[in-house]
């Protein structure tokens, strides 16, 4: 459900838009989407559900790249595994950074 917003919110944006710079404001959301994936599951997941952290406020880097995060089990819930549980969380990430713009 959460991965339909990143194009519904790119149709929305360009709706707001001009006409002419509507594909654009589309694309701009999908390569913002793009982005914030690949950042979130090579250090972001790792920086914020690590179970290594010194401090509360920011884990380390001991999961970059989801690195043995298989079948460990998750934060939220020891029956989801850990992995599965990185995927729901950047679906949410990926839909509530995204681009806003006034053109």
């Amino acid at each position: 459900m959460v991965l339909i917003m990143v194009p519904g919110l790119g149709f929305l944006y360009s709706g707001l838009a001009r006409r002419k710079s509507a594909l654009s404001m589309i694309w701009a959301c999908m390569a913002s989407s793009s982005v914030i994936t690949f950042q979130w599951y090579l250090w972001g997941y790792s920086l914020a559900f690590s179970d290594y952290a010194t401090n509360g406020f920011i884990g380390d880097l001991r999961k970059f790249g989801l690195m043995n995060t298989l079948a460990a089990p998750s934060a939220g819930s020891p029956l989801v595994p850990d992995l599965l549980y990185a995927f729901y969380q950047v679906s949410s990430s990926s839909s509530s950074s995204l681009p806003n713009s006034r053109v």
